[in-house]
């Protein structure tokens, strides 16, 4: 029941993330004074795992909320965090939600990831902002 339908779907963001991106050097050192978009770092940010996994980790704790699936609501939230140097998740907000539920439990699930590998520009480790859509589907 927790996971009756819930999909989540192509990262909008991680579509262009480097699969093949090593564990950063202890020697690189950190900015916290910009937000770079992905197609500006010269080492993409990486969730654990790469791409297929945090689709894993999306299916595996997003839950349908019961308010959502007694109304028939379905669709995609959309929402934009920011991946920290240190690779932790901030500013997590909403761009395009539901309601019912499902923007919360997006929230939720965001702001519980593990840490990623951040980004790199110019042998910094930097602050990544992403956008992902989830898909909220009933009929799967």
């Amino acid at each position: 029941m927790k996971k009756q339908s819930i999909l989540a779907l192509a990262i909008v963001a991680l579509i262009s993330i480097d699969l093949s991106a090593q564990t950063l050097d202890e020697g690189l050192y950190v900015d916290t004074d910009e937000i770079y978009r992905q197609f500006e770092l010269d080492q993409a940010l990486q969730f654990p795992g790469g791409a297929s996994e945090i689709l894993n980790y999306l299916n595996e704790n997003v839950s349908y909320p019961i308010s959502a699936r007694e109304n028939a609501i379905e669709g995609t939230v959309r929402v934009e965090f920011v991946v920290m140097p240190d690779g932790k998740i901030q500013d997590a907000k909403i761009l395009e939600g539901l309601g019912f539920g499902c923007d919360e439990e997006v929230l939720r699930v965001i702001s519980e990831m593990p840490t990623w590998i951040p980004g790199v520009k110019d042998q910094v480790r930097v602050a990544t902002k992403m956008v992902m859509r989830i898909n909220f589907n009933l009929t799967i």
